[in-house]
């Protein structure tokens, strides 16, 4: 029983060193970081004081049959599968759905 209290230790000790160093590591690069960002801000002239933005984001994933959702409102499948980089149009929309479709997004 005696191994296992010293093994016990070991590993435990190996654990705590492991988390100080990370902790560590990381400690410094935010401080490179923060430093780095106040010397902009102590090179930067600005005319009133800066505005800081803030996000948070929650999802939710929604599971319909694209058939009928496509049918209740009004469009057929597209004949063509294009990404788009910007929708205009439903067509469009339709056309993008699709290509990310045939290449798995959404297909579980």
């Amino acid at each position: 029983m005696a191994g296992w209290s010293v093994t016990a230790f070991i590993v435990g000790l190996g654990a705590i060193l492991a988390v100080y160093y990370y902790h560590h590591v990381q400690d410094a690069y935010l401080r490179k970081v923060l430093k780095g960002m106040l010397s902009l801000e102590a090179n930067t002239l600005l005319e009133k004081p800066p505005k800081i933005a803030t996000s948070f984001e929650a999802t939710i994933d929604i599971v319909v049959n694209s058939l009928e959702l496509f049918e209740s409102i009004g469009l057929s499948p597209p004949e063509k599968a294009v990404a788009h980089d910007v929708v205009a149009s439903e067509q469009e929309m339709a056309e993008t759905f699709a290509y990310f479709f045939l290449r798995g997004a959404g297909s579980s």
